[in-house]
């Protein structure tokens, strides 16, 4: 495994920390979708099912207009901080994010 993920769940967020474990990343890079690039329909509601929780969460559809950003050669001493979910109405910004593993080159 190349990257390490620790979920934090404080209430009322949820984050992610994301960093590389052992050396600087070369290929197959964090790819993050810019969130006004992806509409409602895009997504797509499923089960979530875990022990002890059952939930709803949301997948998201590819669709050439996406815009994607790629941390290209991170590094151990480089992390990055996504925050997934916030449960406080007062908060207007939205995250909406999609990872996933290519093995194409965007250099």
């Amino acid at each position: 495994m190349y990257h390490q993920i620790i979920v934090v769940m404080q209430k009322p967020t949820y984050s992610i920390v994301w960093r590389p474990m052992h050396h600087r990343v070369e290929d197959r890079p964090l790819a993050v979708c810019d969130a006004q690039t992806v509409e409602e329909d895009d997504l797509v509601e499923t089960d979530l099912i875990t022990v002890g929780h059952q939930g709803k969460s949301m997948y998201g559809m590819y669709k050439a207009r996406h815009k994607w950003h790629y941390l290209k050669h991170q590094t151990p001493e480089e992390v990055t901080l996504i925050k997934i979910f916030d449960s406080d109405p007062d908060v207007t910004a939205q995250c909406e994010f999609l990872l996933f593993v290519c093995d194409f080159d965007e250099s």
